[in-house]
Order: structure tokens, then sequence, then C-alpha cells
């Protein structure tokens, strides 16, 4: 699930902005000018860049962690003491 949620938050940072509704464009233009950040354009604020960097650090760490038990699990099914060489070591 956090592949999914990495890739539509990469595609909505990168295609999306905020809208203001429900007043006039000029009242909203004021709005924006008066209250400053955030930038409306979410590719062009910083914190809405940041979310999908930090996720996709989180989905690559999650990504070799898993790797790394796989691994660890083979080597232990190969050497380890439920294994059929160490069963074979035991009974001589």
């Amino acid at each position: 699930i956090a592949l999914a949620d990495a890739l539509a938050l990469t595609v909505i940072v990168a295609t999306h902005r905020a809208y203001i509704i429900g007043v006039p464009p000029e009242y909203a233009r004021t709005l924006v000018d008066k209250n400053g950040p955030p930038n409306l354009i979410y590719r062009k604020n910083a914190m809405s860049v940041a979310s999908p960097v930090l996720l996709w650090l989180g989905v690559v760490a999650t990504f070799s962690s898993t790797y790394i038990m796989w691994r660890s699990h083979q080597h232990d099914d190969q050497f380890g003491p439920w294994s059929a060489e160490y069963k074979d070591e035991e009974t001589i």
C-alpha cells in the first residue's frame, strides 16, 4: 500500500494545485497575497514536495529491509538448526 501511496502523492504534487472557491477571483488573489506561503501550486510548495520525498525514502527502506529479511530466512533454512545439513551433522 505504501508504494501506491507514494505513486499517488507524487502524481498529485506534480500535477495539482489548490483552489479558492466561493469568492470573487479578485478577493481570492487578495487573500493569497495577504496570507503568503504556502504556494497554491503544490510542486512549488516545499512542504508538499518534501512529503513524497520522505515517503519514497520510507518505501525504499521498507523494500530493502524486506529483502534482507528474506535473505536471512533463506540463510536460516540452509544453515540454521532446523536445516537438513544441521540434522545430518547432529546424527554423526
